[in-house]
């Protein structure tokens, strides 16, 4: 793990000279894309498109379930919105892609950390979870005051991810040891 944690340093120092942003997404014209829909779906389908289990995945739910995050993420958030979660999507992958990484986790785990990327500022209201819980917001009554903002995006992922129109992988596939569904309980219950 310790490898990952320094090739994760490496990249951290290397985003940040670059100016790292999917704000920068270069159209087929040579133009700045500035449709902030195309860019999310841009950057995470090119994201999934270099792992192999790209190839077990049902491209048009992939699209459905994308649409649908990108369709409800606020878009009053001027920092935890589709954009955000477009350029963590992109850290993970430059981390994810190294030897280190690729000999630790498993495509199955590797999935759940786009996943949980994707949906780590979901329904974030702009507001840290002590605020949440000090003025007694109603998600603090639902999920808690530790991981309200988390453990609500889990719920609205999840709930996506169960619409037929958007089921790209299996939940419930026996994928190896344990099916998806027992992944989610065990990594992120």
């Amino acid at each position: 793990m310790n490898k990952v944690m320094h090739q994760t340093l490496k990249y951290v120092k290397e985003v940040e000279s670059i100016n790292f942003s999917s704000r920068g997404v270069i159209d087929f014209n040579g133009e700045v894309m500035e449709d902030h829909q195309r860019i999310f779906l841009s950057v995470c389908t090119s994201v999934f498109a270099n792992f192999s289990f790209s190839c077990q995945m049902d491209v048009e739910k992939l699209l459905s379930f994308l649409t649908a995050l990108f369709e409800n993420y606020s878009k009053e958030n001027a920092y935890h919105n589709a954009l955000h979660a477009a350029d963590s999507v992109q850290m993970l992958f430059l981390i994810l892609r190294e030897k280190p990484a690729t000999l630790i986790f498993t495509e199955n785990e590797v999935i759940l950390a786009f996943l949980a990327t994707l949906s780590l500022g979901f329904v974030h209201p702009g507001v840290s979870n002590a605020f949440l819980a000090r003025i007694d917001h109603p998600l603090v009554l639902v999920y808690g005051d530790m991981t309200t903002q988390q453990s609500a995006g889990l719920t609205a992922l999840l709930y996506l991810l169960n619409r037929e129109e958007n089921r790209f992988i299996d939940l419930l596939a026996n994928s190896g040891t344990q099916p998806f569904s027992q992944f989610f309980k065990r990594d992120f219950g």
